[in-house]
């Protein structure tokens, strides 16, 4: 407690405006008295005349105070930036996001946590443990990120040099100098892919942030019809739309938690006669990655159809070492 008493105007009604901020909210309103006590602890003497004239200022200047009548009522901040809800969410978001330093993540949630009434804050604490990136990692992304959306607010084309990590975890170029006119940024298996057409191949291709180098916005004016995004991410295994095809598997009974996770809850699984399995089909992007997971899975599921998928699967990516353990029934 201050030791002198004074009655300040402006210290007064910013000191006012903290104690609404950092303590209240539609559900713990403060009455005038206790405003009034906040006030006292503070050095700060204040009448209820005075305070009711600074509640009246603060809604003529945009700061949106209310006041909830009877028992347990008082005066309370109301339309935050973000409601507690909302908060939660963009929390969530910022604890797993992966190109972020643990300090620069531990500073963005700590500024997002104090957006709320000091009694929650302790609940918006939500602590995740991620993989951690270099500081270097993460900034040489942010940078390429920058000159990439700079590239699609302008209208321009892009230019860098593909890189790629060699065994000693060091980059190195993967070719020559690149133009390419940004379409969008999709995000596929935690990580950015640029969609862009390539002035070289004249062809629409995914390259990714973190493997580009030199990234400089050219003069020359973007390039390449205008594509839809949603058909480079709507289907799993990878941003390619051009190996994206409707095929159907039949797998055993303990992989339904894993077909609904990976293909989407509304995927309809049709029970076999034999009671140990079920087939679906849905769009996947028929590539390394797919056939990679079918692989991992280790005979609990195959590809029956389109035909020459199936082919695909049974004669270069069925484990060999584990014989035919196909997940059917005989005849």
């Amino acid at each position: 407690m201050m030791g002198k008493h004074h009655t300040d105007q402006r210290d007064r009604t910013l000191a006012l405006a903290r104690i609404l901020y950092h303590e209240t909210d539609e559900t713990r309103p403060l009455p005038l008295s206790a405003l009034a006590a906040r006030l006292e602890k503070q050095g700060i003497v204040a009448e209820r005349k005075s305070l009711y004239r600074d509640l009246a200022a603060f809604k003529r200047h945009g700061l949106a105070v209310d006041y909830k009548p009877g028992r347990g009522g008082g005066w309370y901040l109301t339309g935050r930036t973000f409601e507690r809800g909302e908060l939660r969410q963009l929390i969530d978001a910022v604890s797993v996001y992966p190109w972020l330093t643990d300090a620069a993540r531990a500073a963005l949630l700590e500024g997002l946590v104090t957006m709320a009434p000091a009694h929650l804050r302790a609940g918006l604490r939500r602590p995740v443990v991620r993989s951690r990136r270099s500081p270097g990692e993460t900034d040489a992304l942010r940078a390429v990120l920058d000159k990439i959306h700079a590239a699609l607010q302008t209208g321009k084309a892009l230019s860098f040099y593909p890189v790629e990590l060699t065994p000693e975890k060091q980059l190195r170029a993967a070719g020559g100098r690149m133009v390419v006119s940004p379409k969008g940024l999709v995000w596929d298996n935690e990580r950015y892919a640029l969609v862009a057409w390539d002035h070289r191949a004249q062809t629409t291709g995914v390259f990714y942030p973190d493997r580009m180098a030199q990234v400089q916005v050219t003069g020359l004016p973007a390039q390449g019809r205008e594509i839809n995004l949603r058909h480079w991410t709507d289907a799993p295994f990878g941003p390619d739309p051009d190996l994206r095809r409707r095929v159907r598997l039949r797998c055993r009974r303990e992989l339904a938690g894993e077909i609904l996770h990976r293909f989407g809850r509304d995927t309809a699984l049709i029970p076999e006669e034999d009671g140990e399995t079920f087939t679906f089909a849905a769009e996947a992007v028929v590539g390394p990655a797919f056939w990679g997971w079918l692989t991992a899975l280790e005979g609990q599921a195959e590809v029956v159809a389109p035909p020459w998928a199936a082919k695909v699967w049974t004669e270069r990516y069925r484990p060999a070492a584990q014989g035919d353990t196909r997940p059917t029934k005989a005849g």
